[in-house]
């Protein structure tokens, strides 16, 4: 029996999306398009290989791989928030009170972020989106 193996190169990926861009006109906002999984390269892995590329407009073939990107990432930061705070209970060289005010610190920072990130969608709302439309 043989056996393939096989490299997923995302800085190619991401080169073939910049070129594509750049021969794009001017003016035009370039989107790259993921199917079935990337064709089962991994969506997640390819979507942010194009993001850090500077796709900013990134189509899907089904909305059951949009749900799942969105339920991928939300478990990410929930994951991540979740694990700060662990780390910050099982800190052996914090008191109750110190323990206490660092989770709220960290809560009030999550808050802020939430805040910034609703504002800035808003402001993208009414500007730039509403332009393209």
């Amino acid at each position: 029996m043989s056996t393939a193996h096989l490299t997923i190169d995302l800085d190619a990926i991401a080169a073939n999306w910049r070129a594509l861009d750049r021969a794009s006109a001017s003016g035009v906002q370039t989107a790259a398009v993921l199917k079935a999984d990337a064709y089962g390269l991994g969506a997640r892995r390819v979507a942010q290989a194009l993001a850090r590329a500077g796709a900013r407009r990134v189509f899907v073939g089904s909305i059951y791989v949009l749900f799942a990107m969105m339920i991928w990432v939300g478990c990410m930061g929930g994951c991540s928030y979740v694990n700060v705070i662990v780390k910050i209970q099982r800190a052996e060289n914090l008191m109750r009170t110190e323990k206490e005010l660092a989770i709220m610190i960290l809560m009030m920072f999550n808050d802020f972020g939430i805040l910034l990130a609703s504002v800035f969608a808003l402001i993208l709302n009414l500007t730039v989106f509403k332009s393209a439309a």
